[in-house]
């Protein structure tokens, strides 16, 4: 049981940076005021140490100072992140970000290892293929110690890759059987572990924060690779579930093109390293990458063909909802929704939606230009396992009792959480 009440009263925030040359940043953050060795004093230590050897070397003349500001924000988990984005604006000049929530634990009490979160399909990054470059470098030096790559999540301060932030942000972090409970302490964290997490934090910070224009391109050609190598994933994935007798052809065609679309836009995200000056130049380096992975995507598609004995076979147009095409929904708030401001009898037994994967994939397609339709289809194909969720199936996954997903966005209208 807890006695508590509601009152007035005041989340800080905590920050401080690394300065820059120019007026972009670099951001990592995450937060404190839990209880836990775990969740999450080891994230804010990490980061804590990373920021303290990289001001150590640039003050010794070790490491030349970084064109971009390096910042840490230390916050309570999400609600005073939103309120610092939507006070401070600095979103509109933060290139990249990383989230440190819960990075090292002890492995024998793990529910799952730490897991390197990549970003939403609708702000695909080269960031995620630089992070995980560092963290096989880095974690090399302990082999016993598990750690995964993992598809983005939301439920912590990783949010701010949602669209209307735009801030590419991987997110690393586990789950322990200590989980917010007085058994979280500092003797669960292997200092060596902490170290290496450090390291990865430092150098992904760095390197964004003073890329050249030759590690933009290197930058490059690893999100090229990471991608080639997740469409092959993806068409062996497919082409296991066709010859089970479970896959559909011309859906599982048109996941395999849309895949390669996503990773194509990874490539393409280095340029906001670049500055507009130089950025056709770039451009020009960029499009054979980027053709290279498209084909990786339409040879997954065509082996899917072949497999069924249909070589040549192009799928049909998918089908888009009428109603939902004619409705191009615009976002009003940052971030994901809590429902916070809508009382219970308001809501009509709606559960919030804060921790819904559904609702935060619909909602970051939503951009103000692409319908409704357009942004369910691609949602659907971003949550896809055994085939592409409809709709339907998308606003049941974040209301169970929803009738439709025009019924859902009227409500969000109503309370002035989407407008059009």
């Amino acid at each position: 049981m807890v006695r508590s009440r509601l009152y007035e009263g005041t989340l800080p925030a905590v920050t401080g940076v690394i300065p820059g040359a120019g007026k972009e940043e670099v951001i990592l953050v995450g937060h404190q005021f839990e209880c836990g060795a775990i969740d999450n004093a080891s994230g804010v230590a990490v980061m804590m140490e990373a920021v303290r050897a990289l001001q150590q070397l640039i003050s010794a003349g070790d490491l030349p100072a970084p064109q971009r500001t390096i910042r840490v924000l230390f916050i309570s988990e999400c609600y005073s992140h939103l309120y610092f984005w939507a006070k401070t604006r600095l979103h509109r000049r933060t290139v990249a970000g990383a989230c440190f929530d819960s990075p090292v634990g002890a492995p024998e009490l793990a529910v799952r290892p730490p897991e390197f979160h990549t970003n939403p399909h609708s702000n695909m990054s080269y960031v995620d293929a630089l992070i995980l470059d560092l963290a096989r470098r880095a974690m090399a030096a302990e082999p016993a110690y598990a750690w995964r790559e993992a598809p983005f999540a939301p439920g912590t301060d990783s949010f701010i890759a949602d669209t209307s932030l735009d801030i590419p942000c991987p997110w690393v972090g586990g789950h322990s059987q200590t989980w917010h409970t007085s058994a979280d302490v500092l003797d669960l964290l292997p200092v060596s572990v902490m170290g290496l997490m450090a390291q990865i934090a430092a150098g992904y910070a760095y390197l964004n924060a003073a890329a050249t224009r030759e590690q933009v391109l290197h930058f490059a050609d690893l999100a090229a690779a990471w991608g080639k190598k997740h469409l092959a994933d993806a068409a062996a994935a497919e082409l296991e579930r066709v010859a089970a007798g479970g896959g559909d052809l011309d859906d599982g065609m048109r996941q395999m093109a849309y895949l390669g679309d996503r990773y194509a836009e990874a490539v393409a995200s280095v340029l906001r390293l670049v500055p507009r000056s130089e950025r056709s130049e770039v451009r020009s380096y960029l499009r054979p990458l980027q053709r290279e992975v498209k084909r990786a995507g339409r040879e997954g598609a065509d082996a899917l063909a072949r497999r069924l004995g249909r070589p040549g076979h192009a799928p049909a147009e998918e089908p888009r909802d009428a109603e939902l095409s004619a409705i191009v929904p615009k976002r009003k708030v940052f971030g994901p929704l809590a429902l916070d401001r809508v009382t219970p009898e308001e809501r009509g037994g709606r559960p919030s939606p804060r921790w819904s994967d559904a609702a935060f994939a619909v909602l970051s397609w939503c951009n103000g230009k692409r319908s409704l339709a357009e942004a369910c289809a691609l949602a659907g194909r971003e949550l896809r396992e055994d085939h592409t969720l409809s709709a339907e199936e998308l606003a049941r996954r974040i209301d169970p009792n929803s009738s439709s997903m025009r019924e859902y966005f009227e409500f969000l209208r109503q309370h002035g959480y989407v407008e059009w």
